[in-house]
């Protein structure tokens, strides 16, 4: 049946949304998952040679797993003729928190943390090629090397740890509550965790 009329709001404040913490009830609150991405962009159809093109091409995403770590590769170009593809090879790390796993690879890497947004932004070509480096040093041994020829081909990488809402979240109150809280609030996540409950960014 026809509920009525509602407003439309879009979060766009992903994981610190402070719009979240009016519908869920997350007593952990925000947390470190226990690896760090490296996050880049490439274009396929500009960078990739014949044999890396091969592999990705039939799909538009491929992941590939290795020992713990995994590569993946998503187009998320808008237009017809957009065809940049991200780049996202997970870390696995021990550390007591998202900075002090951040410091880790920052250090592995030989580049100064950036202290702002902008700054995380790596396209100059010392410190994306510090990022290529690594990248490729650590994928050696693990991954098939035409995986490679798809780091090379990153336009500017971006390093972060993964951080994500406790698993005890629920949403606040109840019909019976009488709080507000039991209004026809709807929250989606593209999270693997809380889905349904607004956890995704």
């Amino acid at each position: 049946k026809t509920l009525g009329e509602f407003d439309l709001v879009v979060d766009g404040m992903g994981l610190h949304s402070t719009l979240r913490q009016h519908r869920v009830d997350d007593p952990t609150g925000k947390q470190y998952e226990g690896f760090v991405l490296i996050h880049g962009v490439v274009n396929p159809e500009e960078s990739f040679p014949p044999e890396m093109m091969a592999r990705f091409a039939p799909f538009g995403t491929l992941t590939v797993p290795g020992c713990g770590y995994f590569l993946n590769l998503q187009r998320y170009g808008g237009g017809r003729d957009d065809n940049r593809t991200s780049l996202l090879y997970w870390v696995p790390r021990e550390a007591a928190d998202a900075e002090a796993a951040e410091d880790e690879i920052f250090a592995e890497l030989g580049i100064r943390k950036p202290t702002s947004r902008a700054g995380g932004i790596m396209a100059d070509e010392e410190r994306l090629g510090r990022v290529k480096e690594w990248l490729k040093a650590d994928m050696r041994g693990v991954f098939d090397p035409v995986y490679e020829q798809a780091v090379d081909a990153l336009e500017r990488a971006t390093v972060r740890a993964s951080v994500t809402h406790g698993e005890e979240s629920a949403l606040r109150g109840s019909a019976a509550d009488g709080d507000g809280s039991s209004l026809p609030l709807v929250c989606i996540g593209d999270s693997l965790r809380n889905c349904g409950l607004g956890g995704g960014g």
